[in-house]
């Protein structure tokens, strides 16, 4: 871990966590070229990551979730154990459709996908220092398609109202095992109802379903 002094001038604390040290030290120069900002620290392993945390106590992480030892996004559920004040910002280069939606509902604010950082990072950085959520144009444009595509199918209409528990309870992040206890009946039955949903929205397979679920669950979670 490297660590810097702590700002005394306003600036908003910032903690870097990534493996590979080109991208730290790309974005470390992109952090502390900005005037409101400061690099607080940054490091390699998620065991770094939390001890940094503890120690440093940032306004917000900026966190590749597959840096070694990290439990993925458990990840970003333990660094709000740690610290309830410090927001989080995903930086990776995993599938943006299907995790984008997964960390924010694990409690982060932000997912910017490497691809994109070089135009994204810094007014994702500081969306989510106003408190604002930011996801790419691209992502919300295919989750808003793919919901409106849903109901212009109305294949939730024709969900019963047991598949469209089992749907909710996919997109909150639950598992096979712990929708079965959440609802009282059997994995084989909720392996059953998966395979109606995927029948009735004529998705291709569990993880276009899972995904499917999980946006819908993100845009609906509120209503």
């Amino acid at each position: 871990m490297r660590a810097k002094p702590t700002a005394r001038d306003g600036k908003r604390r910032l903690l870097l966590a990534d493996d590979h040290p080109l991208v730290r030290d790309w974005a470390a120069n992109v952090i502390d070229g900005q005037p409101d900002l400061a690099l607080c620290g940054t490091s390699g392993t998620a065991e770094e990551l939390l001890s940094a945390i503890r120690e440093l106590n940032p306004d917000l992480v900026v966190v590749d979730i597959t840096i070694p030892g990290s439990p993925g996004i458990e990840l970003i559920r333990e660094i709000h154990r740690i610290s309830k004040s410090t927001a989080v910002l995903v930086l990776s280069n995993v599938d943006e459709a299907l995790y984008a939606p997964k960390v924010v509902n694990a409690g982060a604010m932000a997912f910017v996908h490497k691809r994109d950082a070089t135009t994204d990072l810094v007014p994702a950085i500081h969306a989510v220092l106003r408190g604002r959520l930011h996801l790419s144009e691209r992502l919300l444009c295919e989750s808003l398609a793919q919901i409106r595509g849903l109901h212009r199918k109305a294949g939730l209409a024709a969900l019963s109202s047991r598949e469209l528990e089992v749907f909710r309870s996919l997109g909150q992040g639950l598992g096979t095992r712990a929708i079965a206890e959440q609802h009282h009946i059997s994995i084989k039955t909720v392996q059953m109802y998966c395979a109606r949903i995927k029948a009735k929205l004529r998705l291709t397979n569990g993880s276009h379903l899972v995904r499917t679920a999980t946006l819908w669950w993100e845009s609906h979670k509120n209503d």
